[in-house]
């Protein structure tokens, strides 16, 4: 009895693990497909900020409160006056050695100008000294508002075909191994079955 129990709870288990595994893929590729889209729609539109918007960071300059191969989901700043000293934004560097690299970094000083315009001093918490090249609001794509660890190796994993069959092939394999479960339960079954009814027919005859 308890073995059955174990058994039941193993293939309920199984069966969560497939549907999580197909809601992630699902997700993460609707997410990516969105993303993608939207950058080829507003790709010759420089003034194009997007809602929200997604980045794998590739520098160890915010570390450790974002590591290489993090996610950094960010959320559009309407109004100059949303982003305070603190705040991790991302934005379009207009320094020289970086100009029109996307870069994600704190805030640590954010001035109101004579003519009414922003301007916001920048520095990875990893770096020594503050970026070169004060950041204006105009340059802001958004705030950080999550990030998600290591997230970024899957999406360079799914950049590649290889990455992609694999993520596809996983679910399948569960979804196998979660059908050929309940075919064997379905053949203990049966041999239980049999047995009653043959059991049922000796009882009979005699």
């Amino acid at each position: 009895m308890t073995k059955e129990r174990n058994k039941n709870i193993f293939v309920k288990l199984l069966k969560i693990l497939l549907y999580a595994v197909i809601s992630f893929v699902c997700i993460i590729t609707l997410l990516l497909i969105i993303y993608i889209v939207n950058a080829q729609i507003h790709s010759k539109d420089e003034n194009y900020r997007p809602k929200v918007s997604i980045y794998t960071i590739v520098s160890p300059s915010m570390t450790p409160y974002i590591n290489v191969y993090d996610v950094v989901l960010n959320v559009r700043a309407d109004k100059p006056e949303n982003i305070h000293v603190g705040d991790v934004i991302t934005y379009k560097s207009t320094a020289a050695n970086s100009e029109g690299m996307t870069i994600t970094h704190r805030v640590i000083s954010a001035d109101k100008l004579p003519d009414g315009t922003y301007e916001y001093k920048t520095q990875g918490d990893n770096n020594s000294e503050p970026d070169s090249v004060y950041v204006t609001f105009d340059n802001v794509i958004g705030k950080e508002v999550m990030v998600i660890p290591k997230l970024g190796k899957i999406q360079f994993f799914m950049a590649n075909q290889r990455g992609w069959l694999i993520l596809l092939i996983i679910p399948i394999i569960i979804y196998l191994f979660y059908e050929i479960i309940k075919l064997t339960d379905l053949y203990g079954l049966r041999k239980r079955v049999d047995k009653v009814v043959g059991i049922t027919e000796e009882s009979a005859i005699e």
